[in-house]
Order: C-alpha cells, then sequence, then structure tokens
C-alpha cells in the first residue's frame, strides 16, 4: 500500500508572519476551504483503512514542501488541494495538474480525480481529461511537483464562481467520499 501525502494548499493566516490564505472572494478563502477538504478526505479514508500524512494548517507552502521532502519516497502519493480563482465570476470547470515530464500513474490519477469533481458537481473539465501539466499553469513550474513521489495538484473548482461555490458547499461531502475512494484504489496499485 503506497503511503498518502494530503495537503492543503495555502494556510489559515494563525501564524502571525504567514499571509498564505490564497484566493478570497465571495465570501470564501481558499485557505480554509482546502483545510476543510483536506480533513473531510482524511475521514472518509481513516474509514478505509488509510491513514494519510498531512500539512500543519499553519504552514505557508515552503514549510510544507519541506516537511514533506524529508518524509516521501518514489512510492507515495502526494496530493495538493487548491481551488482555482478568476476575474471572471463566469469561468468553471475542474483541473488537476501533474509534472511536465509525469508518469502513466499520475496522469490517471489526475484524470480520475477530475472526471470525479466533473461528474458530482456538474462543471466541465478543463485541459484533455481535466488534466494539464504544471506548463500549462499560469507560473509555468510548480515546487510541489519537485517532491519525490506521485505528485498531482487538484484545482477543485473555482472559487471566484459564485454557482459552482453553491453545487460545492451541497456536495462537499458526497466529493471527498469519492476522492478518498480513488485515492485508496491508486494506494493499492504497485
Amino acid at each position: 500500500m503506497r503511503t498518502v501525502f494530503l495537503s492543503a494548499g495555502h494556510s489559515d493566516g494563525s501564524a502571525p508572519s504567514i499571509k498564505d490564505r490564497g484566493a478570497a472572494t465571495n465570501g470564501f478563502i481558499e485557505g480554509l476551504l482546502t483545510i476543510e477538504l483536506r480533513d473531510l478526505i482524511v475521514k472518509e479514508l481513516n474509514l478505509l483503512g488509510i491513514k494519510a500524512i498531512t500539512d500543519q494548517n499553519s504552514n505557508a507552502l515552503t514549510q510544507t514542501l519541506n516537511f514533506f521532502r524529508n518524509k516521501t519516497s518514489p512510492n507515495c502519493i502526494v496530493i495538493d488541494i487548491h481551488f482555482n480563482s478568476s476575474a471572471n465570476p463566469q469561468s468553471s470547470g475542474t483541473e488537476t495538474l501533474i509534472p511536465a515530464k509525469y508518469t502513466a500513474f499520475e496522469y490517471n490519477l489526475a484524470a480520475d480525480f477530475s472526471k470525479v469533481g466533473s461528474d458530482i458537481l456538474g462543471i466541465k473539465l478543463r485541459g484533455t481529461n481535466g488534466v494539464k501539466t504544471e506548463l500549462e499553469s499560469h507560473h509555468g513550474s510548480l515546487g510541489w511537483m519537485r517532491l519525490t513521489g506521485e505528485n498531482i495538484l487538484l484545482e477543485v473548482t473555482f472559487i471566484s464562481n459564485p454557482r459552482d461555490m453553491k453545487t460545492y458547499q451541497e456536495k462537499k461531502h458526497i466529493l471527498a467520499k469519492n476522492y478518498a475512494s480513488i485515492i485508496k484504489q491508486h494506494a493499492q496499485i504497485k
């Protein structure tokens, strides 16, 4: 069984020196949403008999990367959770990012995550099968993808789209249960 690492992209802002709370719009703060979803997924994984290693709620990205870097190995799954944002409130969809030099495992895991998000939230897949490489991100390169292991960065939906966020709030427990099921299936692949 592969070890699972789950990160809530961005922090809760509780550390005085850390202001990395992510996007904030429509009454939502990305860091708080990612922590909540990560914890919902962890709860579902526990019910499935899988213990995930998580980051601290107050960690900034660099702290999480350093914490995970000392623990990850080639045979683990490393997932970072985010919500997309756009100046256009109609922007919609889900996508999962993978390294520029990705493995078939990473691609399949990312495609499964995006498909379940699309199906449950009723939103479109962005990219091919809901998968994009880090080169297609607005940064072009993501530090997350340098961790040892099978890496994905999930963009659940657009925090800036009121309709998508309403649906997400209504279905987040179902989404977490399905994400956990996907993680379990992939964690069992040797």
